[in-house]
């Protein structure tokens, strides 16, 4: 049957990770390591994911709502745009029209 391995402690300076030892060894090698000052990692506060459900249906909702705004402007531009070129082509025509009669008229 395998051997189970010891549980593994960190020794922390602030921000910066000292040393693996094995609990029993902890403080010792830490103590050696740092002086007189062991500094233990912060605690994790599981409160805060009581919320979380929340914060992702949340989060869903303004993807929602973005996409949305992105494809309002989309259609908005869209049909800018095609009011543009139908002015453009009835300018066209019209200016065609008028040149039909003025060749006509000089006929």
């Amino acid at each position: 049957m395998p051997r189970a391995l010891p549980l593994v402690e960190f020794c922390f300076v602030p921000e910066t990770l000292v040393a693996k030892v094995p609990p029993r060894q902890f403080t010792a090698r830490c103590r050696e390591l740092l002086g007189s000052e062991v500094t233990k990692m912060p605690e994790i506060n599981w409160n805060v994911l009581e919320n979380f459900p929340l914060l992702l249906y949340i989060l869903a909702a303004k993807t929602i709502l973005i996409c949305l705004a992105f494809a309002g402007v989309k259609i908005y531009q869209s049909k800018k745009i095609e009011a543009q070129l139908k002015l453009e082509r009835e300018a066209k025509l019209k200016m065609a029209a008028e040149k039909e009669e003025m060749d006509k008229k000089e006929d």
